[in-house]
């Protein structure tokens, strides 16, 4: 999958977000940073655990797997398999976000309550 297949999601089900491409790597969120010149804060990054008896995070292989996106370009939404999500409240002190927009040269601007909504997310205190 990649930022066309999101673009044709937000479509399809009338989210209020864009996919912006750039000419470089927005992988990190300081390149993010640098191409949006926004504040940190409103970078959020997709980070992915295994979760059975113990939490492991995902190996780079087993990313593509599960959401359909490689490393640097995971949007929180449209995804190739459901996705159990969380969400930290800390994203929704801004009416917008800027996520990995499906690949490595693209970021997805979404409201984070948009998020919510359609990954059927829990909303949580989380400390990185």
């Amino acid at each position: 999958m990649d930022h066309k297949d999101l673009e044709e999601f937000i479509s399809k089900h009338g989210i209020e977000a864009r996919v912006v491409g750039f000419s470089s790597s927005t992988q990190t969120v300081e390149q993010a940073e640098l191409q949006l010149g926004i504040a940190k804060g409103r970078i959020a990054k997709s980070v992915l655990f295994i979760v059975k008896k113990s939490s492991r995070p995902l190996l780079v292989n087993e990313v593509e797997k599960h959401t359909g996106y490689r490393v640097g370009g995971v949007p929180p939404i449209c995804h190739a398999s459901v996705i159990d999500t969380v969400v930290d409240a800390e994203v929704f002190r801004h009416d917008m976000v800027w996520c990995g927009g499906g690949d490595e040269r693209h970021l997805l601007g979404i409201r984070p309550k948009d998020i919510e909504r359609f990954q059927k997310a829990r909303v949580m205190e989380v400390c990185l």
